[in-house]
């Protein structure tokens, strides 16, 4: 159920030299625990397993648009809530592990229904009554009743055998458990350096020439970005016209560093999703803070791949399968991060 090690596509000239100037992988080892943190998940073509349309206004409670939603791939029934609390805590527990579940439907659906009870502070997924655990034996549990809905339907729309591939809700939430949470301080620390990294090569601090058409689309797509995050966080982002990444200001990296510190963990676990996907800290924080759209973001995330596809042609099973992943691994990321409520920003800086 872990998040799978996968090499992201080449998007362009510059972004490949960025990429290895900072060593960039979509799941990027932390130190001494050796093992991945929630990335892009590498799967293959949308399934057409679902119906996304039928989940449109749970999605949208959140600000998530029914375009994410199309793109997403992700179950769209809704389930009732359990009205009678599972039996938790206490010996008679009864669990399910998923650590055996093999991916290719290579397992059998084995249960009849899936649910959700809450339990203290979160809300945990049922299969057939029982508590779904994640492959290090940690109850699912998650803080958002609508999260633990859709887990719920990604279960509940499997049909003959189970899918992992099809449920990247269900990866999100189990690798933000057992890598993040499990690690504790060292783990939780090693990821606010991996996405503070992200400052120095971020995707919308590089811009093309004065004068190309790539740079009046980054005038139009990438500056109102920049503006919100100045005037959001107080502080500014040194743009770079090369291939090679300029200092960001300290004031600029103390400033979030200081937010990312007042993060949960599972805040954490969406960031690093959406930074690995739309290869932006800055744009990741604007979905965060509900600034910027799906569309928005994907339009910005794709941007140099549109340049490319623009000059020299799509290249079939390429482009095409890159977008439909992007969209994907996207939609599920921003939902993921808009599952959890709004707080206020705390613009006081350390």
């Amino acid at each position: 159920w872990m998040a799978s090690t996968r090499v992201g596509s080449v998007w362009s000239t510059r972004s490949a030299v960025r990429g290895s100037l900072r060593g960039y992988m979509p799941l990027q080892m932390l130190p001494q625990t050796r093992t991945m943190l929630w990335g892009g998940v590498g799967i293959g073509p949308m399934t057409t397993r679902c119906n996304p349309s039928l989940f449109a206004p749970l999605w949208s409670v959140r600000g998530v648009s029914a375009s994410a939603v199309r793109h997403s791939g992700l179950p769209t029934n809704t389930l009732p809530v359990s009205t009678k609390p599972a039996d938790i805590d206490t010996q008679k527990e009864k669990s399910i592990k998923t650590s055996g579940i093999q991916s290719g439907g290579r397992t059998k659906r084995w249960y009849k229904a899936a649910s959700v009870s809450p339990h203290k502070q979160h809300w945990v997924v049922l299969l057939d009554g029982r508590t779904v655990h994640t492959p290090k034996e940690q109850r699912l549990a998650v803080p958002s009743e609508m999260l633990a809905r859709t887990i719920a339907a990604e279960w509940e729309s499997q049909k003959g055998t189970v899918l992992p591939e099809t449920m990247p809700l269900m990866k999100l939430a189990t690798t933000a458990i057992d890598r993040l949470m499990l690690g504790g301080d060292t783990v939780r620390q090693a990821l606010i350096l991996q996405l503070l990294d992200f400052l120095q090569t971020d995707q919308v601090a590089f811009w093309d020439l004065e004068g190309t058409p790539m740079y009046e689309r980054q005038v139009k797509i990438m500056q109102p970005i920049l503006d919100w995050f100045q005037d959001e966080f107080k502080t500014e982002v040194v743009i770079s016209n090369g291939i090679m990444p300029v200092p960001q200001p300290e004031s600029t990296l103390r400033s979030i560093r200081f937010f990312l510190h007042n993060c949960s963990d599972w805040e954490l676990a969406g960031l690093d999703a959406l930074t690995t996907n739309t290869k932006s800290l800055v744009l990741s924080l604007g979905v965060m803070r509900r600034r910027f759209s799906f569309e928005q973001a994907l339009e910005a995330a794709y941007l140099d791949e549109t340049d490319q596809v623009e000059r020299w042609g799509e290249v079939p099973g390429h482009h095409d399968v890159s977008m439909q992943e992007t969209k994907r691994n996207l939609s599920a990321a921003c939902f993921f991060m808009l599952s959890f409520p709004f707080r206020p920003l705390n613009k006081t800086a350390a």
